[in-house]
């Protein structure tokens, strides 16, 4: 019999440990999952900055090929040739 009340003292104990076990597993699931969030909102973040960058980067290397006399009749080329397609397609879309 007192072995029999051992072992359920035993197994008892264990559950106990088991719970607290539980328990911590399953703080650390949140708060990695916090984390995880976290680094998903700055990947985001990043991923907006870098389009940024790119968008700013263009425009200032646009500037300086305007800047450049060699380049500046290929430029100039290009922007008459897309005002004449927004022409073209402001006439087709009045029709």
């Amino acid at each position: 019999m007192d072995e029999l009340l051992l072992k359920l003292q035993e197994a008892n104990q264990s559950i106990v440990i088991l719970a607290q076990r539980i328990k911590k597993v399953k703080e650390e699931k949140e708060t990695l999952l916090q984390k995880i969030e976290s680094l998903e909102q700055t990947i985001d973040d990043k991923q907006r900055d870098y389009e940024e960058m790119v968008e700013r980067y263009e425009a200032v290397k646009l500037v300086k090929s305007i800047e450049n006399p060699e380049l500046k009749a290929s430029v100039q080329e290009k922007i008459d040739w897309y005002l004449k397609e927004i022409d073209t397609c402001l006439k087709n879309f009045g029709d």
